[in-house]
C-alpha cells in the first residue's frame, strides 16, 4: 500500500502547518516534505450548504431548491480545488501526491490531525486539474495524529457486527441505502463467517442492554447517524433517539 500523510500542526502564531509524508510498501520509498502554511477554512454557512444539500434536497428537488443545489455544487468544485492546492501548490508536496498517484492501488490519503477543524473539512473533494483524488482509488482517511500505533485485536468466527441506524427527527434524514447497504454489501463475501444484528429501537438504553446481554461478544458496534462536537465538553456527540415513540435526543 502506498500512503500519504497530510501531517498538520499548529505554528507559534496560531496558524497551522501542514507536512506531507510519503511511504510506499511495495516499492520501499519514503519521502517527506518541509512544514508549509494552510489558510483554507470553510464558514458555518458553508458547512450549512453541504448538510442541507445532502440529507435535505434529494428529497425536494424542485423549483428555487434546484437553484441553490447548483450553486452549493459550484462551490463543492471550488472547494475541492482549493483544497487541493492549500496543500500542494508547493515544489516538494506536490512531487509527493504525484508519487502517491503513480503507485498501484491501494492508495491511502491520511489527515493526520489533533484539531476538530481541520479533521471537519470535506477533504473527499480535493480534487487536482484532471478531477477528484478519489477517482483514481484513493482513500481518504482521518486519523487523529496523537495515535502511535495501531493495536491488534483478535476476533472470533462469526464475526459479530451490531448496527445502530438512529434518525432523530430534530437531526434530519439520512438515506441508510447509501451507508448501510454499502457496508452489508462489503460483508456479503464473509458468508456464515460474520454475523449481523440491528439495535431495535435504535435508543441508548436498548443499545445498553444488547451490549450487557452480549457480555462483550460484539466484535464491531457501527453507528448509522448524525454526529456533532460539543466545544464545551470536548467531546464527539451521537444523535440518538430517546425512546422508542420520543425520536429527539442527543447522546
Amino acid at each position: 500500500m502506498a500512503e500519504l500523510r497530510l501531517v498538520f500542526q499548529p505554528a507559534p502564531d496560531a496558524t497551522m502547518t501542514v507536512r506531507v509524508d510519503f511511504s510506499s510498501a511495495e516499492s520501499g520509498m519514503r519521502g517527506g516534505g518541509q512544514p508549509q502554511p494552510f489558510t483554507f477554512q470553510l464558514h458555518p454557512e458553508d458547512y450549512a450548504d453541504i448538510r442541507w444539500y445532502l440529507e435535505e434536497f434529494m428529497d425536494l428537488p424542485i423549483g428555487g431548491f434546484v437553484l441553490r443545489a447548483n450553486h452549493i455544487e459550484q462551490s463543492l468544485i471550488q472547494w475541492g480545488h482549493d483544497l487541493y492546492k492549500a496543500v500542494f501548490d508547493y515544489g516538494d508536496h506536490r512531487d509527493l501526491i504525484r508519487d502517491l498517484m503513480r503507485a498501484e492501488p491501494p492508495r491511502l490519503l491520511t489527515i493526520a490531525t489533533s484539531n476538530s477543524d481541520i479533521l471537519r473539512l470535506p477533504w473527499e473533494l480535493m480534487a487536482d486539474e484532471r478531477g477528484a483524488l478519489t477517482r483514481g482509488d484513493v482513500t481518504i482517511r482521518r486519523q487523529l495524529e496523537t495515535m502511535r500505533q495501531n493495536l491488534a485485536y483478535d476476533v472470533g468466527v462469526p464475526l459479530r457486527l451490531l448496527v445502530v441506524v438512529s434518525r432523530p427527527d430534530n437531526a434530519g434524514f439520512i438515506d441508510p441505502r447509501h451507508s448501510t447497504r454499502a457496508m452489508l454489501d462489503a460483508l456479503t463475501s464473509l458468508g456464515d463467517n460474520v454475523t449481523v444484528e440491528f439495535c431495535r429501537p435504535p435508543t441508548l438504553a436498548r443499545l445498553e442492554e444488547m451490549l450487557d446481554e452480549a457480555n462483550g461478544a460484539y466484535d464491531i458496534v457501527h453507528f448509522d447517524g448524525h454526529g456533532n462536537y460539543d466545544r464545551l465538553l470536548g467531546l464527539g456527540v451521537l444523535a440518538v433517539r430517546k425512546s422508542a415513540t420520543a425520536r429527539t435526543g442527543t447522546r
